[in-house]
């Protein structure tokens, strides 16, 4: 007779577990607030543009743009 309210609690308590553990790991991936400067307006070089984003911002990631322009992307102080 104990057996059907036990394996509902165990069932219950397990779905709340995963949803509990859902939330808290969906709290560790908001994004975080990201900044980005145009470094130079025309004929991006990849490799240039990294080196000076990362001179700029030391944990900058450059990027040349499809209309060639350097941007250095990094998180907002």
């Amino acid at each position: 007779m104990m057996k059907k309210p036990i394996q509902l609690s165990f069932t219950v308590m397990i779905i709340f577990t995963i949803l509990v553990l859902g939330v808290v790991a969906n709290e560790g991936l908001e994004k975080k607030n990201q900044c980005h400067e145009v470094l130079k307006q025309s004929n991006c070089v990849t490799a240039e543009c990294e080196s000076m984003c990362v001179k700029k911002r030391s944990k900058g990631a450059g990027y040349c743009s499809p209309s060639k322009k350097c941007l250095c992307y990094y998180h907002c102080p």
